[in-house]
């Protein structure tokens, strides 16, 4: 075997060899259902810093637990991971509330979700590969590589000298040359064999990288310099006032509106534990008035005295009504019916009630 040769038989071998991995790779991600992650921030350190590349996997919002590490999509389109603080379920999956290791504040956006991909380990700086194959520099030496396999591998022979050369070789020597020809041809199969698994590479470092862009961490808290509200777990107070005639007097429920981002859901019956089955509900845009009228339309016989109970969550409410997230907890207040009229009076607050 001569030198180019040998040469050629090492950058074949060592092209298969990194193709096999990149199928291997995909394999494992494909067969475990893992999502990797490159992280190009600090503000989940010392757990994981930056240039680390971890490993998720996909799970329900009812999997999810305070501690986890968790990678979710904030409105903007950018992939967060964080810390799990806080877990509030709702009716379609949950809402939860992230932060950095690092940072002194929770992230300012809580985060609605169904489904997330939840971290299950890391690679210290394997990050820093991952980024350096799927970017332009590191794509564009991946296709010089796979075009130098390919010329080693078929670039370079003879043309028809050689093919003059077989010829004679049949003519003189017909058993002999049937030989060297079967050995030309499973030397040219085993090249073809190798060399697939390079090329492949290269498809792999163009069909990963837009995934790895996608799952990459865009963190830029890392630090107490930024003030993050808390997410709050209800309105921070709650009062009535009583107004009107004698037997037509209006009671109205009003609660402190804490911010512009956040609106109401609320929760009106006949029960102090609020679990009968003539509950009424109702939400509150961020832009609407903060209260509840008890009037005369309210239902009721004339000749019953009636209480009732009022509870208020902070709310995500949608411009279409419909309520993304609500706090666990709610102020509460209570009001009561004069017997014999549609006269309404103001109970007592009897909030927080958790």
């Amino acid at each position: 075997m001569t030198g180019r040769e040998r040469l050629r038989e090492i950058v074949l071998w060592v092209g298969a060899v990194l193709g096999v991995l990149c199928i291997l790779w995909t394999i494992v991600m494909f067969a475990f259902g893992l999502t990797p992650l490159v992280f190009t921030s600090g503000s989940m350190s010392p757990a994981i810093k930056a240039g680390d590349l971890a490993f998720a996997e996909t799970i329900d919002a009812d999997e999810i637990e305070v501690e986890d590490i968790l990678s979710v999509v904030n409105e903007k389109g950018v992939r967060i991971t964080h810390r799990v603080v806080r877990v509030d379920p709702t009716d379609d999956g949950a809402v939860v509330v992230l932060k950095g290791d690092a940072n002194s504040e929770p992230d300012v956006e809580p985060y609605a979700v169904t489904t997330a991909e939840r971290v299950l380990f890391h690679v210290p700086k394997a990050g820093y590969v991952v980024d350096a194959a799927g970017s332009p520099i590191g794509m564009f030496v991946g296709g010089l590589l796979a075009a130098a396999a390919l010329f080693v591998a078929f670039g370079g022979r003879g043309g028809g000298g050689g093919g003059g050369s077989v010829a004679k070789a049949q003519e003189d020597a017909g058993s002999t040359e049937e030989v060297a020809g079967d050995g030309s041809a499973a030397k040219r199969n085993r090249h073809t064999f190798l060399i697939g698994p390079v090329v492949l590479v290269l498809g792999m470092m163009v069909a990963v990288q837009p995934a790895q862009a996608a799952f990459t961490d865009t963190a830029t808290m890392t630090s107490g310099t930024f003030t993050a509200a808390a997410l709050p777990i209800r309105p921070s107070s709650i009062t009535c006032v009583r107004t009107g005639i004698v037997g037509f007097r209006v009671a109205t429920v009003s609660w402190a509106d804490d911010s512009p981002r956040y609106g109401y859901y609320y929760e009106i019956a006949q029960e102090p534990d609020w679990s009968g089955s003539d509950k009424v509900t109702g939400v509150i845009q961020p832009t609407g008035t903060n209260s509840v009228e008890f009037s005369g339309a309210t239902s009721g016989g004339w000749f019953t005295a009636r209480d009732y109970y009022i509870r208020v969550y902070s709310a995500y409410v949608t411009s279409a009504g419909a309520v993304t997230w609500r706090s666990s907890s709610y102020r509460a207040y209570s009001v009561a019916r004069t017997f014999g009229t549609v006269s309404y009076d103001c109970g007592s607050n009897i909030s927080p009630a958790n």
